[in-house]
């Protein structure tokens, strides 16, 4: 049985087999990377994710930077931040 749920952090409706799930795949990927990190807390992480949030489109996650507004997306491919080209 899939739960209908919504993601704490984007706000689209997603289905999963956990209903305790909080965020999508898309968020729960980049916050199982930093989940067992000694270096960063998990709930700072899930916090900063929530505050930086702009948009996700095609797929794609943007952040804005809270210090310069820069725009920047999340690349699965190597796991950094990588600035959004004009």
């Amino acid at each position: 049985m899939k739960w209908k749920l919504k993601c704490d952090v984007c706000e689209d409706d997603f289905e999963d087999i956990d209903p305790n799930l909080q965020s999508c795949n898309s968020y729960q990927y980049i916050l199982n990377i930093y989940k067992k990190s000694k270096r960063y807390n998990y709930v700072s992480v899930r916090h900063a994710l929530k505050e930086a949030f702009s948009c996700k489109e095609h797929g794609k996650l943007y952040f804005e930077c809270e210090y310069t507004g820069i725009i920047s997306t999340f690349d699965k491919g190597d796991g950094t931040i990588g600035h959004f080209k004009n």
